[in-house]
Parts: structure tokens; C-alpha cells; sequence
């Protein structure tokens, strides 16, 4: 049985952060996930960002720590925070993704149920919520 690492969390952007700003912030983020084999999916959706990354655990625990610290969002809500059995994402770059396929979604509500999304957490449910939506396909 493989084992892999995963982080993913939820978080509010700064109203301050223009369009391009965020564009930009994605962009990066993309590439300096791929350049250090960090895979995953970052989204951006009505204000929030949801983050799923996995990789080797130093890495993405070193990558995490800044993320918590960075100035460009706040609220940080961790869902999920260690191993897991399946790396859902393997297969992708990380990348920003606007879950413009339905094949897109099923692969995050899959990773979301593998690894902690029960639906009885109405907290969580509300914070997925703008993730987990249907109405655009």
C-alpha cells in the first residue's frame, strides 16, 4: 500500500487583491508547485480559494507554513492534514482551475469523501459550498 502526503484548506482572499493580483498569485503558485513535484489543484471561487496539495510531506509542510502566514487571504479553515491512501491528484499539475469540466468536480467531491468530507460538518459544508456547486455545468 503507497502512502501519500496531502494538505488542503480553504481560505477568504483580501478585498484588496485585484483580479490581476489574483491572476498572478495562481500563476505562480502553479509554477512553483510543479518545479518542486507539489501536485494538487488551487480554486478560486466568490472570494475563497480551496487548496488541495499533495506531495512528500517536508515539502508540502515547509510550503503550508508560508501559506498560513501569506497576507493575501485570511481565515485560514484546514480540511484535511496528513496521509493518505490515494493521491487523487497525482496526474495533474498544480494548477488553477475554474472547475470548468464535471469530470473536475467528481475528482474533488472523490478526494473530499477519501479523505474527510462527511456532509455533517456545517461549517465545512458552507465553506465548500461555493466549490461543490453543480449550477454552472
Amino acid at each position: 500500500m503507497n502512502s501519500f502526503y496531502t494538505i488542503c484548506y480553504i481560505s477568504r482572499a483580501d478585498e484588496a487583491l485585484s483580479h490581476f493580483e489574483i491572476n498572478d498569485m495562481l500563476q505562480r503558485s502553479s509554477e512553483c508547485n510543479n518545479e518542486n513535484g507539489i501536485k494538487g489543484i488551487l480554486l478560486f471561487n466568490r472570494g475563497n480559494f480551496l487548496q488541495v496539495l499533495e506531495g512528500a510531506k517536508e515539502n508540502l509542510v515547509a510550503l503550508y507554513e508560508k501559506i498560513a502566514f501569506d497576507k493575501r487571504h485570511d481565515t485560514v479553515y484546514e480540511i484535511y492534514h496528513g496521509a493518505t491512501e490515494y493521491a487523487t491528484f497525482l496526474n495533474y499539475n498544480a494548477q488553477f482551475n475554474l472547475l470548468e469540466k464535471k469530470t473536475d468536480l467528481i475528482a474533488l467531491k472523490e478526494y473530499l469523501r477519501r479523505n474527510c468530507y462527511s456532509g455533517t460538518d456545517s461549517e465545512l459544508v458552507r465553506k465548500l459550498e461555493p466549490f461543490l456547486s453543480v449550477e454552472h455545468f
